[in-house]
């Protein structure tokens, strides 16, 4: 048997046998690359790479050695014969073939039986292959082709046996003294531990991620039938406080305050927080809305979103309010929608709808479809299981009562929607999902822009997993503990972290004898990502 390292990094146990049960075992490169193209450095690494596989699983070393694409007893070219003398010149006796059985090309056992003994004037190395697809025919062939030479005469040897040595010699012992022995073992290990783990790692993946998909379908579906048999109570009016948090807002903050009085909901109010702007931001407000009757303005000094937000909660006359972004404009039925759910009084919190404003350049468009996909469907979904993991910043609904009870928006996350909605939903609280209740939000439009944020997001939303880490497989809170939390940490963390290895492989799998298989691999992926 002449194997090849990478096949054999994967199945050891089958090269231990082979030596167990008394086979001849000679090496056929580690990765199965053409000779004829190979430099000097890299024939030398092929050989060196298998060789110390094979010690390291058998305890034995390898002394015979095919190449790979050599088909032909005469070698006529440099390019072919330069190798050969290198790998001789390393020790090693080259091995090749005078019968081919061309089994690997999908033959019948007859079929190959008579490609052998068409041969047979040619020599007496008889190639059988033991890769390729399946080999039950070579398997049937066989001792067909023993029985029929057998009959004409032929006797059988094996390599050993034809160039007059012993097994001992083909196969000797490698020494135990070498200190790279223990280091091979482990190096390989490694390697074959590391596939193993990609190999589950990928597969996985992909079974949890269409999974997911399907449960998120299945239930944003429900989600929507649920919503189409809600009604709204045109009598159910409560006071309502519209908090804004604005830091050197001065270009979109006029734009924000009229939206909101545009709403169709008019038992409000509407408090500006200006948290320590050193733009004009102020200046915009005072002027343009000093004299309203619906619009309070409130500065303090710059203590970040958490504090502004909190102090708007604790200034709001209203039992329900509704958070905004300053760079966020609402439709004009969004507070009515968000409302109505608070009549139920189990709910806590109400996640709006958020869509990108200002689609313009890819970067722009890329979010809008990660908002409409991504955020959006997995609100539905979560909506029908209770079990929405953040109500946004840019628009979200809040009981204040519940809001006080769970401490307000807390400073040592820096997701603090994110930390609250958890909180409130370990409080046992209910959290819901208003689709209709749009709010169109600046997104980044730059890389540094889109990078600073989605920092924010990731260590902000990672600190708040660890913070409410208790909560996980918690029995107490059954679709948050088993379903919300574990999908956060998977496809928000584990799995986003293996993706650019995945990238990669593929970029390198294009390259590798068989790129096909690859590229089908990744269009049915995308063409998942795409449906």
């Amino acid at each position: 048997f002449f194997m090849i390292g990478e096949n054999a990094l994967q199945h050891p146990d089958l090269v231990e046998r082979m030596q167990k049960e008394g086979h001849e075992i000679g090496s056929h490169t580690f990765t199965h690359s053409d000779i004829g193209t190979m430099s000097p450095l890299q024939m030398r690494m092929e050989l060196n790479a298998n060789q110390r596989l094979f010690q390291a699983i058998t305890g034995q070393s390898m002394t015979l050695f095919r190449p790979p694409y050599v088909a032909e007893t005469e070698l006529n070219t440099r390019s072919e014969l330069l190798p050969l003398l290198q790998a001789q010149e390393m020790g090693y006796t080259m091995v090749g073939q005078s019968v081919d059985s061309s089994d690997w090309q999908g033959l019948s056992s007859e079929e190959i039986v008579n490609q052998v003994l068409n041969q047979l004037s040619n020599g007496n190395v008889i190639l059988l292959y033991d890769s390729g697809g399946d080999r039950s025919n070579t398997v049937k062939a066989l001792p067909m082709i023993i029985e029929e030479l057998k009959k004409r005469g032929y006797t059988f040897t094996t390599v050993a046996g034809l160039i007059g040595k012993s097994e001992s010699q083909i196969m000797p012992p490698a020494n135990p003294d070498n200190p790279y022995l223990v280091y091979d073992k482990a190096v390989f290990k490694v390697l074959q531990g590391w596939q193993s783990g990609l190999t589950f790692l990928f597969y996985s993946a992909i079974l949890l991620g269409i999974l997911r998909l399907a449960v998120f379908i299945f239930l944003s579906r429900k989600q929507v039938k649920s919503y189409k048999e809600t009604k709204i109570d045109p009598n159910f009016t409560p006071f309502v406080s519209v908090v804004i948090a604005a830091y050197n807002e001065e270009k979109v903050i006029g734009k924000t305050i009229d939206s909101i009085l545009s709403s169709d909901y008019s038992n409000l109010e509407i408090l500006i927080i200006d948290d320590g702007s050193t733009d004009d931001t102020a200046v915009v407000v005072q002027e343009n809305y000093d004299h309203h009757p619906l619009v309070r303005f409130i500065q303090k000094t710059n203590g970040g979103k958490s504090s502004a937000v909190n102090l708007g909660f604790k200034e709001a006359k209203g039992e329900i309010v509704v958070a905004l972004d300053a760079d966020t404009l609402i439709a004009e039925n969004a507070i009515s929608l968000l409302v109505h759910h608070f009549k139920n009084e189990h709910v806590a919190a109400v996640s709006g709808n958020v869509k990108v404003g200002n689609k313009g350049n890819l970067l722009t468009n890329w979010q809008h479809i990660e908002y409409v996909t991504g955020f959006n469907l997995e609100r539905r979904a979560f909506a029908a299981l209770n079990c929405i993991t953040v109500v946004p910043g840019a628009i979200g609904a809040w009981r204040k009562t519940a809001v006080e009870e769970a401490g307000f928006f807390k400073e040592d996350t820096l997701a603090e929607d994110t930390d609250l909605t958890l909180t409130l939903l370990r409080n046992g609280k209910k959290i819901e999902f208003e689709e209709k209740a749009y709010a169109y939000t600046e997104v980044p439009e730059d890389v540094k822009g889109l990078a600073k944020q989605r920092y924010r997001w990731i260590y902000g939303t990672l600190q708040c997993l660890w913070k409410h880490r208790e909560a996980l497989f918690d029995k107490k809170h059954h679709s948050l503990g088993f379903i919300a939390l574990p999908n956060m940490w998977l496809f928000q963390y584990f799995y986003q972290i293996i993706s650019p290895i995945a990238d990669l492989l593929f970029i390198i799998a294009l390259f590798s004898p068989t790129p096909g298989k690859a590229a089908i691999g990744f269009i049915l992926f995308y063409l998942l990502d795409f449906f």
